[in-house]
């Protein structure tokens, strides 16, 4: 079920944030679901044109590339909070309508959708298979690709069932589609609150538990699987009480021939957000955040319980390797530095490789940069960009790499020559000007962590969740007495819970699940 964000959220925090919050006769606020984007922004194959998403005003934004400076000529009005555009031929434009549930399908000639596929729940990608006409189609959330035959678009497309959480992004090589998922998971669970106290209870709390609280209550206990059994953050085995295995199939291969899936990859991350192949040996890139939920307890999450990534897979040996794009970061000052954050890459989004398959460039949407990295994933320059970068298309034959910028609707044009940038705008954005200011309490690492890689987000994936389950307890925490007849407080020691979206929040304290958070 979709639900509607009111990034306003409206705490005195948030309306400090910016000047523009401040007018005398309040605007309404903007009920949006913040789609997030996927791959919103291509050029057009033979070079002449870009076409750009402009999710805020619901729009296609088509802009001539012939000039020093890219020029807006044209906009297409198409479905709610667009969140893809592909081009299949330099007339074509498919443009992925997350809202609306369809594609549509624009003629750059006319500056005219000519036709609307309904294509599905919550749809998030699309890529072609020219060879043999056909259209590959994320319904994120139906865990499922339709494949259309663009020859015939009347035709019934071809189901392909997932064995995936929120089928995200896509990348074709050949005769292989590869599906990314954004709610892949890591491999953990929980053990019922019950089954752990009969097994003699949780592990010792570090640090241990304050004297003067009350008993901790009974809680159920996070672990998770090393590919041998079910382990706490001791190293201790669970597997004689959790009889099962998970899935994990974070990126999966399927056969464009023959439509059947010939594989899955395991251990790439627990969020996805997008994947690139490789043209110079089909090695992919998949850009990710791995989360370490494993780990009980507030003041031992602090500042480290998410890694920026990106993961490499072989898909001819199956190999996984994760490459940490922040290395540099020093996570035993938990105090960090403004030099360590000016580094800093958060929430790592689209990527493409350049031809020759030697660099790739990768869009930090929580850092306003972009990560220049190796063959191997290695970080070796960063490129400051404008506000929310999310997609970007690289342009080799003019030295230049057009990123779309989320937060202000705008793209940075940057010359590869020397890394400088200008910022062209893609149009009218309407959006109120306390989603524009929350979005940086959201998304921005610079701003929300003292290393510059973490942020509300990196949990309340896109404003909504992860769909993992913390132990925020604190054994030197406070007990908050009953404020009512029979209710038991509130310990600090409160076990695992799921992360709770932000969509829909408005007015709602106090928050959390239950309830121990008075405010944002």
């Amino acid at each position: 079920m979709r639900t509607m964000l009111r990034l306003a959220l409206r705490p005195a925090a948030i309306l400090a944030a910016t000047a523009a919050s401040a007018v005398a006769v309040p605007l309404p606020v903007s009920d949006h679901f913040e789609s997030p984007h996927v791959h919103p922004v291509e050029m057009s194959p033979d070079g002449t044109k870009l076409f750009v998403v402009h999710t805020a005003d619901h729009k296609l934004s088509i802009l001539d590339l012939s000039g020093p400076t890219p020029a807006l000529i044209g906009q297409v009005p198409v479905g709610l909070e667009p969140v893809t555009v592909r081009a299949r031929t330099n007339d074509e434009v498919w443009v992925v309508n997350h809202i609306s549930d369809s594609i549509s399908l624009v003629k750059v000639s006319e500056l005219n959708v000519v036709r609307t596929l309904l294509v599905g729940d919550e749809p998030s990608d699309v890529v072609f298979d020219a060879p043999r006409s056909r259209a590959f189609v994320c319904a994120s959330q139906e865990d499922l690709v339709r494949v259309y035959d663009t020859s015939n678009l009347g035709a019934a497309p071809v189901e392909i069932p997932l064995t995936m959480s929120d089928p995200r992004s896509l990348a074709i090589d050949g005769s292989s589609v590869y599906v990314a998922a954004l709610d892949s998971q890591n491999e953990t669970t929980a053990v019922h609150f019950q089954v752990v106290a009969d097994n003699g209870g949780p592990p010792p709390p570090n640090p241990p538990m304050d004297g003067d609280l009350p008993t901790a209550p009974d809680v159920s206990l996070i672990v998770r699987h090393d590919g041998i059994a079910w382990r706490d953050e001791t190293g201790a085995s669970w597997s004689h009480v959790v009889p099962y295995t998970l899935f994990d199939h974070d990126v999966i291969e399927i056969d464009a021939v023959s439509l059947s899936i010939v594989d899955e990859f395991t251990g790439v991350g627990t969020t996805l957000f997008n994947l690139a192949v490789n043209p110079a040996d089909g090695s992919l890139l998949v850009t990710n955040q791995e989360a370490s939920n494993e780990i009980r307890f507030e003041q031992n999450l602090t500042g480290s319980f998410v890694q920026s990534r990106v993961s490499r897979i072989d898909p001819g040996s199956g190999t996984v390797t994760p490459i940490h794009l922040n290395a540099h970061i020093n996570y035993a000052d938990p105090a960090g530095n403004a030099g360590e954050r000016a580094l800093s890459l958060a929430t790592p989004m689209d990527i493409e490789f350049s031809s020759d398959g030697t660099v790739a460039y990768l869009a930090a949407m929580g850092s306003a940069k972009v990560g220049v990295l190796d063959a191997a994933g290695n970080v070796t320059r960063r490129i400051a960009v404008g506000e929310g970068p999310s997609g970007l298309a690289l342009d080799e034959a003019r030295n230049r790499l057009y990123v779309v910028n989320r937060f202000s609707s705008s793209l940075s044009v940057v010359d590869l020559s020397d890394d400088s940038s200008a910022e062209v705008g893609i149009g009218f954005d309407g959006s109120h000007p306390d989603v524009l200011a929350g979005r940086h309490i959201l998304y921005d690492g610079e701003l929300s962590s003292a290393h510059g890689d973490l942020a509300c987000a990196s949990c309340h994936v896109f404003g909504a969740m992860d769909n993992v389950s913390w132990d925020l307890g604190d054994p030197t925490g406070t007990f908050i007495p009953p404020q009512i007849p029979l209710s038991p407080g509130v310990h600090p020691m409160k076990g695992p819970i799921a992360t709770q979206s932000l969509r829909g929040l408005t007015d709602t304290e106090p928050l959390h699940w239950r309830g121990d958070r008075d405010d944002f």
